[in-house]
């Protein structure tokens, strides 16, 4: 114990911590602000998923949906009530009107809007009175309606999409597939997670970035060890002794110890981040990703967090993987340079393999491809360190 303890402090130098810091303090700078996609649109789609959970929780049903109905009729009609104080000088009294001008302008002459725009103002002030009323549009208090507004259409246009789909036009999935998706519209209900804001989405594509990172800082930490030995000859004082090779297991394992370390650590932080900070979605965590969904069917009833709890876990086992695989490639090595030249495709192919794996429970509904996915570099790192820990063992070192 006392030797695995001396071994982890080797990979945890004062230089490698120094090298890890800085590198940590631009990866914060650079992706740090992991809730700032939560701000879209102003906030719109987060605030309103905050309301929904309030007051539907984790899922919308089709009396739910009707409140929503009316919600929608009363920003409407607020809206009306705005334009015409902002924009009835120019004869535009209604967000009706506003659509109308702003389809005329935009899809130009030959449509029906345009016609119907030039009937009611006149084809010679269309231009001018879409300038003045654009202006007044994107300012408050119109535009912050105006998006919450589209943020509650996207709800009621869900399930409407959700009810009109043909399922068995949907030649991708298997029957099983079909049967569940048959099987969500009958409910009648649709997770909070899939009407107006995403979290789980937001989630994976915001930990990709950290995922990389783990991978990095572990071959930063990892695979200069074993180098080091070899450049400094440690490593022929050290299988001359009775147990030396034995050691070898032992920094092999403390290496296995700190990525589990870096991993708790960056996960500790991402998660207390996307949870706990400003704009964070712990709101969300208990809601299903799958009930509701449209064409794609999942083969895991999971919630978020249970989504979250895989995510961590999938990187914490690819870590390892890397970990295996750099550990017994820098024993082969003589110099740092081909030490980091075998480490930065090794980390690559890593990241770019298990970046989006999780998207196998939407486009494969076995539940044997994703795990069989999980196994293929765990089974491999493995079998390779098993194969060439017993070489090691096994032959003759001469100095």
């Amino acid at each position: 114990m006392k030797i695995l303890f001396f071994e982890i402090r080797r990979y945890l130098r004062p230089v490698t911590l120094a090298i890890v810091c800085v590198f940590t303090f631009f990866w914060y700078v650079l992706y740090g602000d992991i809730n700032s996609s939560n701000t879209a649109n102003r906030s719109c789609p987060y605030n309103l998923s905050v309301e929904y959970k309030q007051r539907f929780g984790n899922t919308i049903d089709r009396d739910e949906l009707e409140e929503i109905k009316k919600d929608y009729a009363n920003i409407i009609a607020q809206l009306d009530a705005l334009y015409d104080e902002y924009t009835g000088k120019y004869g535009v009294h209604s967000k009706a009107d506003y659509d109308l001008i702003f389809a005329a302008i935009s899809d130009g002459k030959g449509c029906e809007e345009y016609s119907a725009a030039a009937e009611k103002w006149g084809e010679e002030n269309l231009t001018e009175i879409y300038d003045a009323c654009e202006d007044i549009h994107w300012q408050d208090p119109i535009n912050i309606l105006e998006f919450k507004a589209q943020d509650i259409m996207n709800v009621i246009e869900y399930f409407e999409i959700l009810d009109s789909s043909d399922i068995d036009s949907f030649s991708e999935n298997s029957q099983a597939a079909k049967e569940r998706l048959r099987q969500y519209r009958a409910s009648g209900e649709v997770s909070l997670l899939l009407t107006n804001f995403g979290g789980d989405y937001y989630f994976k594509e915001q930990f990709k970035y950290w995922s990389l990172f783990i991978y990095i800082i572990c071959a930063l930490i990892v695979a200069p060890v074993l180098v080091g030995n070899r450049v400094t000859n440690i490593q022929s004082m050290q299988f001359a002794s009775r147990c030396g090779r034995s050691i070898l297991k032992k920094q092999f394992t403390a290496a296995l110890i700190v990525t589990v370390f870096v991993n708790l650590a960056v996960d500790a932080f991402f998660c207390g981040v996307a949870f706990f900070a400003k704009y964070n979605t712990r709101h969300l965590l208990s809601c299903l990703l799958n009930t509701g969904v449209i064409k794609r069917a999942t083969w895991l009833d999971i919630t978020f967090w249970q989504y979250v709890l895989i995510i961590l876990c999938r990187t914490l086992l690819m870590s390892l993987s890397l970990t295996c695989l750099l550990f017994i490639l820098s024993y082969f090595f003589n110099n740092y340079v081909g030490v980091v030249a075998i480490s930065i495709p090794c980390v690559a192919l890593m990241y770019i393999y298990s970046k989006d794996i999780e998207n196998n429970f939407y486009i494969n509904h076995s539940p044997v491809v994703y795990p069989l996915m999980l196994l293929i570099p765990i089974i491999t790192t493995a079998a390779l360190t098993i194969i060439v820990m017993r070489r090691i063992r096994r032959t003759d070192y001469l100095y």
